[in-house]
């Protein structure tokens, strides 16, 4: 797999398969979720989401994931971040705070209910 397809933090081998499907592996290759982005249409803008399997939750591997894919992005000029967390998902909130994403709207999503969606441009 070439260089530019795989985000390495210091824990996690982000693998991108496109920039819609990544996987989390430990370095011994224990799968820990599926951190993943969206295009929005706009090219400085990304949406971000995980799931983090739950015997690696509360560990930082999320936090460590979310950087690994901003920093990657921002190499490629892209520094608007975009997060939809559902209300009922205080360690999400608050990921998502220490990160910097301010809320800018609340919608509700046909698939996944009430979402809070953050922005962070940097």
């Amino acid at each position: 797999m070439p260089d530019d397809q795989v985000i390495r933090t210091a824990r996690l081998d982000l693998v991108l398969f496109t920039l819609e499907r990544l996987d989390a592996v430990l370095s011994d290759s224990t799968s820990i979720g599926k951190p993943g982005s969206n295009a929005l249409g706009a090219p400085d803008a990304v949406e971000l989401g995980y799931s983090v399997e739950p015997k690696f939750r509360r560990q930082g591997l999320a936090e460590e994931a979310i950087r690994g894919m901003m920093d990657w992005a921002r190499a490629r000029s892209i520094f608007r971040f975009i997060v939809s967390v559902s209300p009922s998902n205080p360690a999400s909130l608050a990921l998502a705070a220490k990160l910097g994403f301010s809320e800018i709207t609340q919608v509700v999503d046909e698939e996944d209910g009430p979402e809070i969606v953050l922005e962070l441009r940097k």
